[in-house]
């Protein structure tokens, strides 16, 4: 047994027994959001939106979190702070949008964020 896999099934498991003691929401999605047309980066926005209070609400929020989850522009994705994630959209009712964002070394960081911009524009 590789030592990636090892730690592969660790994660699971850890990520299993976590998920058993999370606050329920009502909306967990990967979505995908299309660039502008203008956007000299042709790949979608890849998000994931979490949302507590019933599903209907949604179409009524007013705010929303934007959240760039991370290791320094090298390691980790929104999944990898699923936890957190869920709580705070438990704690503060607003929808929580996280952004997955190119990492090194396959992304310099300047391209990781000027690849986001069109979230805040």
């Amino acid at each position: 047994m590789s030592t990636s896999y090892f730690y592969q099934c660790i994660r699971l498991q850890i990520r299993f027994f976590t998920h058993l003691r999370l606050p329920r929401t009502s909306i967990k999605r990967r979505i995908l959001l299309p660039r502008p047309k203008s956007s000299t980066y042709q790949r979608p926005i890849t998000a994931f939106l979490f949302f507590a209070p019933p599903e209907e609400q949604l179409s009524r929020a007013t705010d929303i979190i934007l959240d760039f989850p991370g290791g320094g522009f090298v390691s980790m994705t929104p999944e990898d702070h699923e936890e957190r994630l869920h709580i705070w959209a438990a704690k503060t009712g607003k929808p929580i949008l996280s952004i997955e964002y190119g990492k090194a070394p396959e992304c310099r960081q300047s391209d990781s964020l000027s690849s986001q911009r069109p979230l805040w524009h």
